[in-house]
């Protein structure tokens, strides 16, 4: 079989399509014709040796998929050949068959193409983790994303919608503002996501809101009014700024969250309970 190779750390141009050997079952495992694979930033940090994990050379980027099951393992129940199914594996899914934990399976309803399937685990699970584990939004209140025409800034846009909350989309360009108004957002106000045109906007837009939560496509945190280093930590540290110069912005409760680690640790930025917000 066919598969994406990444022998040395360097930029996707490097990576090579090679003939290696398909996988063979084991207890506890499924085997999965991949139909499609999803393409993340992650992705690009790992091929590059920038991401918290690091596979032994060679190794198959892509960390997500879908695809039809071609070969079950005889200690596995839940699951038959010719199930379409979706998951997430780390790396590995440049391949045309992957080796999968049955328990990291998931099926793929009939109505979605393989294509969707394959991009739902890492932007709508981020997101979702969010939005509600973290940030537990609520019918009513105001949610403002940050990059909202990426992956993650989409899904938190129609997640934020299907919550009951109003949505404020804020991206770098009018193309990218439509994007995310097209999938849900309420207001698209902000057409600049540079710290000086958020900090002018801001407090005519959230003006009444109840609460609001900002989520930033690049920082996770939970964090009460955040002095972050770096331009990461101007453009939040602007915002709240803005927010806390406003007489209705001083009731606001604030949080960035998000769910990739990395960035976390990266930015230097330390992660609090919901209950720290501010």
């Amino acid at each position: 079989m066919k598969a994406v190779l990444c022998k040395s750390f360097g930029p996707a141009e490097d990576l090579s399509l090679e003939e290696v050997d398909e996988p063979n079952i084991k207890p506890g495992h499924v085997i999965v014709a991949v139909h499609a694979s999803a393409v993340n930033f992650p992705d690009v940090l790992m091929i590059e040796g920038k991401y918290q994990s690091r596979p032994d050379f060679p190794f198959s980027p892509g960390g997500e998929f879908s695809g039809i099951v071609t070969e079950v393992a005889d200690d596995v129940a839940n699951w038959s050949v010719g199930d379409e199914v979706f998951g997430s594996l780390g790396h590995g899914c440049f391949a045309e068959k992957i080796l999968v934990n049955a328990r990291a399976l998931r099926a793929k309803p009939s109505s979605m193409s393989f294509g969707v399937a394959a991009g739902i685990s890492t932007t709508y699970g981020t997101s979702y983790y969010a939005l509600k584990q973290r940030a537990n939004l609520q019918p009513g209140e105001t949610l403002l994303v940050l990059g909202a025409a990426g992956g993650v800034g989409l899904a938190a846009v129609e997640l934020g919608k299907a919550m009951g909350a109003r949505v404020i989309a804020a991206a770098s360009s009018d193309e990218k503002l439509a994007v995310a108004k097209a999938a849900g957002a309420e207001a698209s106000k902000l057409g600049d996501e540079r710290p000086a045109l958020c900090e002018d906007a801001l407090p005519a837009l959230l003006v009444g809101a109840v609460r609001t939560w900002i989520l930033h496509t690049e920082v996770i945190a939970c964090v009460p009014c955040p002095r972050a280093p770096g331009h990461r930590g101007r453009t939040i540290n602007a915002i709240l700024s803005a927010l806390e110069a406003d007489e209705a912005g001083r009731a606001l409760a604030i949080a960035v969250a998000i769910a990739l680690a990395h960035t976390q640790r990266d930015a230097g930025i330390q992660a609090y309970p919901r209950e720290h917000a501010v």
